[in-house]
């Protein structure tokens, strides 16, 4: 017998149940539980349902932007991500402002610049940073090590500005400093590329000090690197340490060149005891590199330039001071004659070198500075005697080609048969240059009296172009030295300025050699007076041969009986020199 029977009447479930009562209770019981889940699945399925409604509404008011939809996504992902450190910073999104503005992470914005802090040292810093003219940001203060830092790819490194290494060697520490013990014979600092034709590397406002007990070869090595930049730099040793070089400028170890850089105020010192032997040195085939302002210093010289084989080509100084403080490291030549050294008055002399050029192929000095700071008038070497000392720019032969210096005002230039030099020196503007004929032209437009019956020496001047190579003149004696054996012509005017004079009279010009090959011009004839102010010109034209060593004299006769006076007008008084064999 069934213990329940369900039947239907009227739309009713009714049980008949076997057992009793107990049993039809807990029947009961059942029925009234799966009667509620049915009713708890209706209200999902309608809750479910009005979602689905409620989105459709909010698509429907976005006008149905799905990127409107995934952004709103992304935002709600952003906030989730706070609390993940490592994607808080991938997935939190960075809008530039600005049409064409386009999202990306926030980590991607703070990557775009590197801080040293980031790392965990200077070395690590660089060998970190991807080649390809990376910037490291450095803070103000001092970066110390033992070794050399290099920079062997195309990274830069950006401090907060130079320290200036007086103040720094007195105790006050201001701007960025790389301070390095550099091992003997090495660098404080090293820029090597590995690759040819390789450009990114820069370094700008900061200081870079060799420091430690160690003779290193350079404080700053650039080597193998096309355009580096390098943007007010300091340079220097510190307290007695000792360097060759302040920054050294050559060829990489497997050939690469040093090329088409820019050195924008460069500073490189000497103070406090501190010897960069030779503040710049620029070797080989380090080519097109071009200074700005700043100042080169050292103490054997300031700047060197020169190859065993190769030269040097095109580069260029403008605005640069060379400055050295003169002591008996720098180099002292003796100069029997005087022969070569612009703007002395001839004569035996030193010669002290304040920048030293051995070899170089096109090389130009613009609005520069020279100085050799506590130079003595004269020296004395204990075999020469004493003599006048001229801190110079000393061109060391024909390996120095087509030199061009402008504005020597405060320094020398010794050639020592350098090719095609120009040279514009002195407060007079005169002109020195061997890419002509040698050649020496003179003017005239000072006062003379001109004695009679006697051989007076004229004292002409200006000096306008001349190569003290080939000849030199004193133009406080009248006196000219040729230093070159060979045939002068000479074409020579002067215009007394009128004759006083009762009687015919007459005057010529005469030439004088120390050889005793002497030249006359012809014989102007004056009778009576011709009044003041109405010139006569008197002319000389001719050529002799010369010893190297020989001098000579243009001189004036007149036979007035009276002082006659030169007229102080440079268009007639002239002197032209050449060597044409």
């Amino acid at each position: 017998m069934a213990d329940r029977v369900l039947r239907l009447v009227n739309n009713q479930v009714r049980v008949a149940v076997a057992g009793g009562p107990l049993v039809a209770a807990l029947a009961g019981q059942a029925a009234a539980a799966a009667a509620q889940a049915y009713v708890d699945e209706a209200e999902a399925a309608a809750a479910a349902a009005q979602q689905n409604y409620e989105d459709a509404l909010a698509i429907q008011a976005l006008g149905d932007d799905a990127a409107a939809i995934a952004a709103r996504a992304a935002k709600a992902q952003n906030l989730n991500d706070l609390a993940d450190k490592e994607a808080a910073t991938n997935n939190l999104l960075f809008l530039q402002s600005g049409t064409g503005a386009g999202s990306r992470s926030v980590r991607d914005k703070l990557r775009d610049t590197k801080d040293l802090g980031d790392f965990t040292g200077l070395q690590a810093s660089i060998d970190g940073l991807t080649a390809g003219g990376a910037v490291l940001n450095l803070p103000v203060g001092t970066q110390t090590g033992t070794g050399t830092l290099t920079l062997k790819k195309a990274v830069n490194l950006a401090g907060k500005g130079t320290a200036h290494h007086a103040f720094y060697n007195a105790g006050t520490e201001r701007g960025t400093v790389i301070e390095r013990a550099a091992p003997a014979a090495g660098y404080a600092v090293e820029m090597e590329s590995a690759l040819n034709g390789y450009g990114g590397f820069g370094l700008r406002d900061l200081s870079i000090y060799h420091s430690g007990a160690n003779t290193a070869r350079a404080v700053l090595r650039v080597a193998g690197i096309q355009r580096p930049q390098l943007t007010n730099v300091e340079v220097a040793t510190l307290d007695n340490a000792v360097a060759d070089y302040g920054v050294l400028l050559e060829p990489a170890a497997n050939g690469n060149l040093t090329l088409y850089g820019r050195f924008d105020s460069l500073y490189i010192a000497k103070d406090n005891g501190s010897k960069p032997n030779i503040g710049l040195g620029i070797y080989e085939d380090s080519n097109a590199n071009v200074f700005c302002g700043g100042s080169i210093q050292g103490i054997v010289c300031a700047l060197e330039m020169g190859g065993t084989t190769l030269s040097p080509i095109n580069n260029a100084f403008v605005g640069v001071a060379f400055e050295g403080v003169y002591s008996a490291s720098v180099e002292h030549e003796f100069v029997a004659d005087g022969a070569g050294v612009l703007g002395t008055p001839g004569g035996a002399c030193y010669v002290a070198k304040l920048i030293k050029i051995n070899r170089a192929l096109g090389l130009g000095f613009y609005s520069c500075y020279f100085e050799l700071g506590g130079a003595p008038a004269t020296y004395d070497d204990g075999v020469n005697g004493e003599h006048p000392l001229y801190p110079a720019i000393s061109l060391e032969g024909p390996n120095v080609k087509n030199v061009t210096i402008d504005a020597v005002q405060t320094c020398y230039v010794y050639d020592k048969g350098a090719v095609g030099s120009h040279i514009t020196y002195g407060s007079t503007g005169k002109v020195y240059d061997t890419r002509e004929a040698p050649m020496l032209f003179l003017r005239k437009n000072s006062a003379q009296t001109v004695t009679s019956y006697t051989n007076v020496a004229i004292l002409y001047n200006t000096q306008v172009v001349y190569r003290a190579d080939a000849i030199s003149y004193d133009d406080t004696t009248g006196i000219g030295t040729v230093h070159q054996s060979g045939v002068y012509r000479f074409d020579a005017a002067l215009a007394l300025d009128g004759f006083d004079a009762a009687g015919e009279t007459f005057a010529y010009m005469r030439l004088a050699t120390s050889a005793g090959v002497n030249m006359k011009g012809r014989n102007a004839l004056v009778d009576g007076s011709t009044g003041g102010g109405i010139p006569v010109v008197f002319e000389l034209s001719g050529a002799v041969y010369l010893d190297a060593g020989d001098t000579f004299t243009l001189q004036i006769f007149q036979s007035t009986g009276v002082d006659q006076d030169v007229t102080t007008d440079a268009e007639y008084n002239r002197l032209l020199v050449q060597k044409i064999s």
